[in-house]
């Protein structure tokens, strides 16, 4: 039995956290014991215990916390870990301390989900951190793991394992009518969505600037923006101003992201930067066709003229464009989002990733001195 404690510091739920809980939850039970240490107050935290497993509540999400290490420190002494396995970097610290502190044999990986390059400084994130923190670094695309090899991190310390997604909670089928009498949607006209955290690095502000372009091009498309976040009122105010607001929904932070994909006709995703996204993996799922940029790993979800089409960073013109390229032809949509279906169902499964990570845990078991 191979004994792992889960560090995530997040309070929120993103697509990191919801990686985790899948992770957890499928892993073996014959061969894994999983627990999971995460802030007090998080909505990780709440999901984990109501599924009956272990917790380590952490008192704080710093890089640098006396508190964080405390409680790690008598975590995984109690559970006697064998890996620790780091979901945010501001936990990567903490392990490292633990792991000198309890037994030099714990062995600790870390998974990276984003493709900007690190920062160094006293405070920062750098390559002496992963150095010495990590004995492997799940890279959670190609594009990652390229980023990682640039800024000087050993390749054989690195391997990609892409985020996965359960395929089997998505009703491709599904035609959403029920969302759309929800929000006001007349039934009939087309729908162009995104599912996103609205932080910076998801940029909205171009996603509404494509879909002003797209709205008078098109006076009959509607719009969906599920999510919230840090950009939340500057969305908002984007959405009074547009000349196309009256057809922008804005829905907030959901759970039934499977339910409200159903209502749309064309995914988007307007990142500057990305690890994968398995929001686009979600759309795909539901047999959605996607426009993205071409940001981190997303070229490795979205097939260009196969599963989606793909452009520039930022470029709120060619995005608006392959939006309006899709509503035009409905076969070239159709077969877009079939292709999306069959590519996340054969490369992104959920099952496909807890395998290849249990993998990972067994081979560095072994090797424990």
């Amino acid at each position: 039995m191979i004994t792992v404690v889960h560090i995530d510091t997040e309070r929120t739920w993103r697509g990191g956290e919801g990686q985790v809980h899948h992770l957890v939850s499928r892993l073996p039970a014959d061969r894994f014991r999983s627990i999971v240490a995460a802030p007090i107050k998080s909505a990780l935290i709440d999901r984990v215990r109501r599924d009956g497993i272990p917790v380590i509540p952490l008192r704080s999400r710093g890089e640098i916390s006396i508190r964080q290490y405390l409680d790690l420190v008598r975590g995984v002494r109690h559970f006697s870990a064998n890996i620790i396995h780091v979901h945010t970097s501001h936990g990567l610290v903490s392990a490292g301390f633990v792991r000198d502190r309890v037994r030099s044999g714990i062995k600790i990986v870390y998974s990276r989900r984003t493709d900007f390059h690190l920062r160094t400084g006293f405070l920062g994130i750098s390559k002496r951190k992963y150095l010495w923190g990590a004995d492997r670094i799940i890279a959670v695309s190609d594009a990652i793991r390229t980023v990682l090899a640039e800024d000087g991190i050993p390749a054989d310390r690195v391997l990609t394992i892409h985020s996965g997604i359960d395929v089997d909670r998505f009703d491709w089928a599904a035609d959403g009518v029920d969302v759309r009498q929800e929000w006001g949607i007349p039934t009939g006209v087309l729908c162009v969505g995104m599912v996103a955290a609205l932080a910076p690095h998801k940029d909205p502000m171009m996603f509404l600037r494509a879909v002003e372009i797209v709205g008078q091009e098109y006076p009959d498309t509607w719009f969906m923006i599920i999510g919230a976040g840090t950009m939340w009122n500057n969305v908002v105010d984007a959405q009074r101003r547009s000349s196309v607001g009256d057809r922008i929904v804005l829905t907030g932070f959901r759970t039934d992201v499977p339910r409200l994909l159903a209502a749309i006709d064309v995914f988007c995703m307007s990142s500057r930067e990305e690890g994968l996204c398995t929001s686009i993996l979600d759309a795909m799922a539901m047999g959605k066709p996607v426009v993205a940029t071409v940001a981190g790993g997303i070229p490795e979800a979205v097939g260009d003229g196969v599963t989606g089409l793909l452009s520039p960073i930022g470029d709120a013109k060619a995005f608006a464009n392959n939006i309006m390229a899709i509503l035009a032809d409905h076969v070239f949509r159709r077969r877009l989002g079939c292709a999306g279906r069959h590519r996340v169902t054969e490369k992104f499964s959920i099952q496909r990733t807890v395998a290849r990570t249990a993998e990972v845990y067994e081979e560095l078991a072994v090797d424990r001195t």
